[in-house]
């Protein structure tokens, strides 16, 4: 099974053919890929350019083991039974060590008891009676040597390797083992289904596990049946199980339908049974433009001979011929076999293409269970072998599943290729103004040969493509994604090459079909997406996580679909991803996703929105500290302690720090505001003494810092690719004249509405015990020095209240523009500009009142709410962009301090903008100002009551905003952006008690800007990246001053 994928992008393009190559040499290549009608010809540069996007890839290698002694016999001393511990594994050889997988058959010979064969994962591989010999074939992946394989009891047993398979997923018919075996059905538990009956289950089989979800020609899968009564199991592709009662566990290969799985049903109704299926490997499916469909030891699906033969073979009589392969050019054949009514009375083997001598080997026929379903590797000779029976006789059913490709053999005329074009029909008239390309359908049979290749064409242009092939029953599909650089009327040919001379078109298709192809500002949609729960009446699911959704039903999708939503409860930013798999758990239908980069859904739209979420509406806070039971939830850090010797003792994390309330009691939550959202005229972004307690109004001043004017504060450019940024020497400190209104990026920013975050702390140490202290609700200014007072440590500490203000816009920007001209390509759209971008204004505050008279450190967030932004939705042509942004604020306080003071006021007021933009053309850039700053001269003072007068250090508090952007719910950028106003000084005191102060003091400003992305949304080479790691103190002014206290 396979499906188009819209851009590839797991398979490498190492292989890719370079359009700067000589032309000489891609035109003498054109040539042998394809031939265009007259007068084209391949030579043009849309022609090249279309070859250039080809792709090589290995050859698959397929060995098989010619017959020989069994690796290990141990009923006749060659080697030892199997292991029963699970971590057992048998040795196949030194030939198997340069090996990736293996075709194994395992024989087991007349347990004394039921007897089950294991491989890894506990997956059971082959079950039998007790006094029965049991085969089976199972396609296991080798490592140094080695497969997984043990029993639960005692018993003989033979290993034989088939055959030996390399490849890769690029590899069109490469097999290919997983590491271990994943689980798809297990009725028992509800996974596919609750039993087995004539009601078909159906079980998922691409996908998962490595195994492509798109790209699957065939998958290996074991399945572990118990039935009530004999029966037959129907599987899906057609493929026939006669089963015994009991338990039968059988290996086989499927072919996987258009959802990526296989339906299974008993035969027989009122029949009951259980079903386990293990998926083991798969078939990889050559991607459009694979210069070959096929290799020398490709696998290729059956799809003339799926028909089930039955034989009646007997000891020495001669065998007849039987047809197992499609194509004449197979080498040998996957067949399925099975086999009763044997008489004899001894247990025998099968043999193939040739007379039964030498030592037993082959298939295992009980004289009384028959031979139970199990996969047979056949020589053939022009798709023909035959089979005979070591001793006694046996009815033999065989079913052709595909074969091994060989040697290609002369074309035969007598057996001409074919091609039809299916769809779109000739003359049909084609709108691709929204979905930007159409996809070319079709048939081919190819005669004694296996496919080489179907090349598209258009006199037109020459060359356009190679198509993608699709086994699919008994016919063989083709497709192919098209279009054309302008309107008009086109003709397509499709023409299919054999592998008997790969330089010989064999025969062609040709439609002629009028385009209205999408034009510069027209909205192109990928087709591939299918747009869910922009209508009330359309099916429901649940979205489990970034990943994964819940349907009730079984919705009509197919690996490969781009799902698309619009916002639910579940998925506040809708929900974005690409089908992978699909199961049936507990009644319900789980579909796991991939992530779609937005050029994949978005081929080509111009989007520019901008968001101010107006005057707060449905902008929602959640006030931490309110409501954590633990306080460690809302508070990190750490706090030294001050020592009589002079200088802070060691950090001390904040869990090993008792956090107790106002009062000394343990932490408990409180009512009490600390976060709100505010609009109109409560919106205040602008410093003033009303927000302090500071009685004397002139004892109040501000001053500013304007941009750009001393090297302290980087530009986005400045930054580097590590997000990181050096000053570049000593930077200079302003001199606090901004000389009028304040100027630069952001200084006119306007708020219609606000977050605003309060919160008090204490620091204290009582009786040599470090203690944080939390207001139980929000403080006004004037009651911030009375609860301070109250807080007071016996041997010290600080009290300090923060406040914050801030407003945010938020603007998305996506234009994307695709380059196809003929065809579908990697990489064949470009970014002309990504952008998310935030814009905000923000004002903080904190008053300080300190009672330290030995140095003490500290350095704690105190996280005070959660704002919810409400989801913001807008249409790009028919389909949702949902994107859903989030605020974490946080008190941010640190400081190094020996003082006996209260600084009343200390604030910062600046306007922010900073994100980032991709185009294909230049890259990630950051996008950052240099804002200006106002800021608070603060004027320290002595603490109500007290004589003594001491500051010498620095404190800064303030908060500490994280934005979470998301676009359909997990892709987007984090980025926090700190701003803690600081002060640092020195103070003098003279008199007893003093009687006069003067100080040394500078203000500065401690901004932090970090962030990270998640954007595998978008199709770089970084899925993840750091965009800003960026930490500078501004140093806003520097001053001496002296007064009379």
């Amino acid at each position: 099974m396979s499906r188009i994928w819209a851009i590839h992008p797991s398979v490498s393009l190492a292989g890719r053919v370079s359009v700067r190559g000589a032309v000489a040499a891609l035109t003498a290549a054109a040539l042998t890929l394809v031939a265009v009608p007259p007068p084209a010809a391949a030579t043009t540069q849309d022609a090249l350019a279309n070859l250039s996007a080809v792709r090589t890839a290995p050859e698959p290698k397929f060995t098989p083991v010619e017959p020989s002694l069994p690796v290990i016999d141990s009923a006749v001393g060659r080697g030892d039974r199997l292991p029963t511990d699970p971590a057992g594994t048998v040795y196949l050889g030194s030939a198997a060590e340069s090996h990736s997988a293996a075709l194994v058959r395992l024989t087991v010979f007349e347990p004394a008891a039921d007897l089950t064969a294991y491989t890894a994962a506990d997956t059971a591989v082959l079950h039998m009676g007790g006094s029965t010999a049991v085969s089976t074939a199972v396609l296991l992946p080798l490592n140094q040597g080695k497969v997984s394989l043990w029993a639960d009891g005692e018993a003989d047993a033979r290993v034989e390797p088939l055959a030996y398979f390399d490849g890769s997923p690029a590899s069109g018919g490469a097999t290919l083992a997983l590491p271990e075996p994943v689980l798809r059905a297990d009725t028992a538990a509800g996974l596919a289904g609750n039993g087995l009956s004539q009601e078909p289950l159906w079980i998922g089989l691409t996908g998962d596990g490595g195994v492509s979800s798109v790209l699957a020609r065939s998958v290996h899968v074991v399945l572990d049946v118990t039935l009530a009564a004999a029966d037959t199991v129907v599987l899906g592709d057609g493929q026939r199980l006669v089963l015994p009662a009991g338990r039968t566990v059988v290996s086989t290969v499927v072919d996987a339908e258009d959802q990526g799985g296989v339906t299974a049903a008993l035969e027989t109704a009122g029949n009951t049974g259980t079903l386990r299926a293990s998926v083991t490997g798969w078939v990889s499916e050559a991607i459009e433009d694979a210069a070959k469909a096929n290799h020398h030891g490709s696998y290729v699906v059956n799809t003339e001979q799926r028909h089930t033969v039955r034989q009646r073979l007997a000891a020495g009589e001669e065998p007849s011929p039987v047809r197992l392969a499609d194509d004449h050019d197979a080498a040998y054949a996957l067949v399925l076999t099975q086999a009763g009514n044997v008489s004899g009375g001894q247990t025998t083997t099968l043999a193939w293409d040739g007379p039964v001598t030498g030592r037993a080997r082959g298939e295992a026929v009980d004289p009384t269970a028959g031979a139970q379903p199990q996969l047979a590797l056949v020589p053939v000779t022009n798709g023909e072998s035959q089979v005979s029976i070591r001793r006694g006789s046996a009815t033999l059913t065989l079913q052709p599943l595909g074969s091994f490709l060989g040697n290609p053999v002369p074309y035969n005329n007598a057996d001409p290729a074919s091609i039809e074009i299916t769809s779109p029909l000739d003359r049909q008239s084609l709108d691709l103004t929204e979905t930007g390309y159409f996809t070319l359908e079709g048939t081919v049979s190819t005669g004694a040969n296996s496919v080489d290749r179907i090349a598209i064409s258009s006199p037109s242009v020459g060359f356009i493509g190679l198509a993608e092939l699709n086994p699919a029953g008994d016919e063989i599909l083709w497709s192919f994604r098209s279009l054309a650089p302008e309107d008009g009327d086109f003709d397509y040919v499709a023409t299919v090459f054999d592998r008997s001379d790969p330089g010989t078109a064999r025969a062609s298709d040709r439609v002629r079909l009028t385009l209205d192809v999408a034009e510069e500002g027209d909205t192109v949609v990928s087709p591939e997406a299918e747009v869910f729960h922009l209508d009330t009446t359309e099916l429901e699911f649940e979205v489990l996580d970034e990943f994964n959704l819940r349907f009730m039903q079984r919705p009509e999708l197919e690996p490969g679909d781009i799902i698309v939503s619009a916002p639910v409860p579940t998925a506040p930013s809708g929900f974005l991803g690409r089908l992978s798999s699909m199961d049936l758990v507990a009644g319900s239908w789980e579909v796991s996703t991939v992530e779609v980069p937005l050029e994949e859904l978005f081929l080509q739209v111009d989007i520019d929105e901008t968001e101010g979420y107006g005057e707060g509406q449905d902008v929602v806070a959640e006030d931490l500290i309110a409501q954590a039971e633990d306080p460690l939830d809302v508070v990190t850090g750490t706090f030294a302690i001050g020592q009589e010797s002079g200088g802070s003792g060691p950090d001390i994390p904040v869990a090993d720090v008792q956090i107790v309330d106002g009062h000394g009691n343990p932490h408990v939550p409180a009512e009490g505001t600390y976060a709100e959202i505010v609009s109109g005229d409560d919106v205040d972004l602008e410093l003033s003494n009303d927000e302090f307690n500071v009685p004397d109004p002139a004892d109040f001043k501000t001053a500013c810092r304007l941009p750009g004017t001393d090297g302290q504060e980087p530009l986005g450019e400045d930054i580097g690719d590590d997000g990181t940024w050096i000053a570049p020497g000593a930077p200079a400190t302003g001199d606090g004249d901004c000389g009028g209104p304040l100027r630069g990026p952001g200084a006119s920013l306007s708020a219609d509405w606000t977050t605003k975050v309060d919160a008090s702390v204490a620091f204290v140490v009582e009786n040599g015990v470090p203690k944080i202290r939390t207001a139980g609700q929000k403080l006004e200014p004037w009651e911030f020095e009375a609860w301070s007072e109250k807080q007071r440590g016996d041997e010290g500490g600080v009290a300090i209240r923060g406040g914050g203000e801030l407003n945010l816009g938020f603007a998305f920007v996506l234009k994307t523009k695709f380059q196809f001209k003929w065809k579908v390509i990697p990489r064949g759209v470009s970014i002309e500009e990504f952008r998310i971008e935030f814009k905000s204004k923000l004002k903080a505050s904190a008053s300080i009142q300190a009672w330290v008279q030995v140095e003490s450190r500290w350095n704690a967030d105190l996280k005070v709410a959660e704002v919810a932004l409400p989801t913001t939705t807008f249409m790009a042509g028919p389909v949702p962009v949902a994107i859903t942004n989030r605020l974490n604020f946080a008190m941010v306080f640190s400081g190094t301090l020996k003082a006996e003071a209260d600084i009343p006021a200390i604030g910062i007021e600046r306007a922010d903008t900073f994100g980032f933009v991709y185009t294909t053309a230049n890259g990630m850039k950051r996008i950052k100002e240099d804002t200006p700053t106002t800021y608070v001269l603060p004027k320290p003072r002595q603490v109500l009551g007290e004589t003594s007068f001491s500051l010498e250090g620095e404190v800064a508090a303030g908060p500490q905003v994280s934005y979470q952007s998301r676009i359909y719910s997990f892709a987007g950028p984090d980025i926090s952006l700190s701003a803690k106003a600081g002060f640092a000084a020195k103070l003098g005191v003279k008199g007893i008690p003093p009687t006069e102060a003067e100080i040394d003091a500078s203000i500065f400003l401690a901004l932090g800007l970090t962030g990270s992305a998640k954007l595998t949304l978008l199709r770089w080479d970084l899925l993840s990246l750091t965009i800003f790691q960026v930490g500078v103190r501004l140093n806003l002014f520097e001053y001496s001053e002296e007064w009379k206290l």
